[in-house]
């Protein structure tokens, strides 16, 4: 005889444990963000074996307790799990990140501030980033590099925007971009970005250059809250230094 409804009770049987699953990442984490909390993995891995369970059960032929529903999605998200976090593991673990270094020795006025690894919110490493201060110019350059997502233009023109729009108006910021173009330098095609930011008593002039190099996209910032940064041979100097390997 064969079970009732058994797509339902095993739907219900995924519904219970993906419940159980959101309660108890709750009570560890906190109420989950839409950014870093996993709903479609967990769908998935409550899912599939809900339905394979109804499957099984339909052709089984034979009754089936609620206790074997329950159990049978139990053990095949199980299974669905640990498939998942090994796909996870050895099909999709990036490979790491080169470091940012340079081929010349920095000034001894420049100090390093930042250099580490930028992580999403899974722990996995997206990005290296190297930030040098020079506090007597009041200047600053930051280094960072990530995958490539498609060819330059694609990344500058997003490396662009992220750069304009990091300045909120709400905070009395007012940008003006002056500069934004392709050129070759060194025999390879580079993006330039220069842009200044005006608050009340004082104004940043930012200066950036981006590039690809290999699989991965680089991108320099340099700003100064003094003088323009146009004609600063010391900044052109230790942004053409940086080398990734």
């Amino acid at each position: 005889m064969k079970s009732d409804l058994p797509f339902r009770k095993s739907f219900v049987c995924g519904g219970i444990l993906f419940l159980v699953f959101f309660l108890i990442f709750f009570a560890s984490e906190g109420f989950p963000n839409l950014d870093n909390f996993e709903y479609g993995r967990a769908l998935i891995i409550f899912f599939l074996p809900a339905m394979a369970t109804g499957v099984w059960a339909f052709y089984n032929g034979k009754q089936w307790s609620w206790v074997r529903f329950f159990l049978t999605t139990l053990a095949l998200a199980v299974v669905c799990f640990a498939g998942l976090a090994l796909w996870l593991e050895v099909i999709c673990s990036p490979s790491p990140l080169p470091t940012i270094s340079f081929s010349q020795k920095l000034p001894s006025s420049w100090l390093s501030a930042e250099n580490r690894s930028i992580t999403d919110s899974l722990g996995v490493s997206i990005g290296n980033l190297v930030v040098l201060k020079n506090e007597g110019k009041k200047q600053a350059i930051m280094i960072y590099l990530r995958n490539a997502n498609g060819s330059l233009k694609t990344n500058a023109e997003k490396w662009r925007q992220n750069e304009l729009d990091c300045w909120p108006i709400k905070s009395g910021f007012h940008v003006k971009e002056e500069e934004f173009g392709f050129d070759t330098i060194g025999g390879h095609m580079v993006a330039l970005l220069r842009y200044r930011v005006l608050q009340t008593n004082i104004t940043y002039h930012i200066s950036g250059r981006s590039w690809i190099q290999g699989r991965f996209f680089v991108f320099c910032n340099a700003r100064s809250s003094g003088a323009d940064l146009i004609d600063d041979k010391e900044v052109a100097g230790i942004i053409s230094s940086v080398q990734i390997h």
